[in-house]
Parts: structure tokens; sequence; C-alpha cells
């Protein structure tokens, strides 16, 4: 929905904006700081939030009800995102180090991968999928950008150069899987990621 924006944080609440009149049209409770929230932008039928209490939410982005809960991380939850070919998948990560692929429609986890940074022990503070849904790319604490292929789920590439952990990152829209933005505290990067 182009008209709302969601946003979490540490009051543990997740709420819906209207951005036409700018006020909160929503406001749902849970239990802990909300550190990531991803939309469903191919059906709209759904958007996820994920926190310190280890849980991944789904809402209904229609009544904004929670509709399901997935279980299976161990520490606090720093990232998710979602399938934006199907929307039939989100993966969701965070300082358990584990990358954890879940189905929306069977409340199932489909790929759990520990260490998933290619290196156990280490935060993973942020990720993101390419537009053609072929690669996901997770940000880490130790200043490394490690590349998934989703459709085998092998590790594709790890990319070093940050001079602290990477904060955030995202796929450059118009270029499939080929081209990544990433920023720490200091600096922006720019990466040709190796063709999948």
């Amino acid at each position: 929905r182009e008209e709302v924006v969601v946003t979490g944080g540490r009051d543990t609440k997740v709420i819906v904006w209207d951005t036409l009149k700018w006020y909160a049209k929503h406001t749902m409770k849970t239990q802990d700081y909300v550190n990531c929230v991803a939309f469903d932008r191919v059906r709209d039928k759904f958007f996820v939030s994920g926190g310190n209490d280890w849980k991944v939410l789904l809402w209904d982005s229609q009544t904004f009800r929670q509709s399901l809960e997935f279980s299976g991380h161990t520490y606090a939850l720093k990232c998710c995102a979602v399938d934006p070919v199907s929307a039939s998948w989100v993966v969701t990560s965070g300082d358990d180090s584990k990358l954890c692929v879940w189905s929306p429609e069977s409340n199932k986890c489909l790929v759990e991968i520990e260490g998933a940074g290619g290196d156990y022990n280490e935060s993973i503070n942020c990720c993101s999928i390419s537009s053609d849904g072929h690669v996901v790319a997770c940000g880490l604490a130790n200043k490394r950008i490690a590349l998934w292929d989703t459709r085998t789920w092998k590790l594709l590439q790890k990319l070093d150069g940050h001079k602290s952990g990477v904060e955030d990152l995202c796929f450059v829209p118009g270029f499939s899987n080929k081209k990544l933005i990433s920023v720490d505290g200091r600096s922006l990067r720019s990466w040709s990621c190796k063709s999948s």
C-alpha cells in the first residue's frame, strides 16, 4: 500500500501510519522492542515484524490483527524481508547469526541456516532480497556481507571491505541481483555481485 507506512520501536508498538494525513491509523502492541518490519508488496496481504522477544509476527494487512507467530530464533531479531516475487516466503535474522526462511501459508520454517554470515556467533544486522528473488544479502556485525542463493540456500559470496559493522544494505533497483549498496557507521559502499 502506497498510502501507509509501518513502523516499530522501543515502545513495543507496531504502528500503521496514514501517509496522506500523517496520523496513526492502527497501533498494535507486542511484548518487547520491535526492531524490524517488512511488507508483502506482491499481494498486499500481510506485513511482518520482529524484535527482542525472538518472535516473528505476521499481521493481516486488512484487519491489522496478528495472524501468525513464527518461533525458532534464540536471540533478538534485527532484520526481516519478504520475497518480492511471490511473497511466498519471509527471511529473518538477528543476534543468533541464524537465517530462517518461513512460509506465511503453512506457518513452517522452510530453511534454517546456522552461522549465516559464514561465521558463527556473529550478529546479522540487516538483510535484503534481490528483485528477482534469487539472492539474499546479509550484513554482519563483523564488517562482512554474505550472499545466499535462494534456490539452493548455498553461500554464493562473501564481501569484505567495511571498516565497521554493516548497518543496512539493499539491492539497487533495475540491476536484479548484480548491484548492492551497503552502509556502516562511517561509509557507503557499492558492490558488483557475482551472477547467480
